[in-house]
């Protein structure tokens, strides 16, 4: 699809999109104590800039990416970024 018939599209404002990429890994660990549940550890890098981070709680995720999209310019209302 060529650009002219991207832009042409009811409802799409080009300069108002805004995108970014992680990478996740999610996974369990076993606890020392036996019949403790299992640890969730996440794991989030941001492919557009390499920063990565270690969680140790799967309810973090959702706020360290929001985070890293705000912090690094890619939250909608910012300027795309040119290459």
């Amino acid at each position: 699809m060529g650009d002219s018939e991207q832009s042409s599209k009811p409802g799409r404002n080009q300069e108002a999109y805004q995108s970014g990429s992680f990478l996740l890994r999610i996974w369990t660990e076993g606890r020392e104590i036996e019949g403790q549940t299992p640890a969730t550890r996440v794991f989030v890098r941001n492919l557009k800039t390499g920063e990565e981070h270690y969680l140790g709680d799967l309810d973090q995720l959702g706020d360290e990416v929001l985070r890293q999209f705000q912090q690094n310019g890619q939250a909608a209302g910012s300027p795309p970024r040119k290459k």
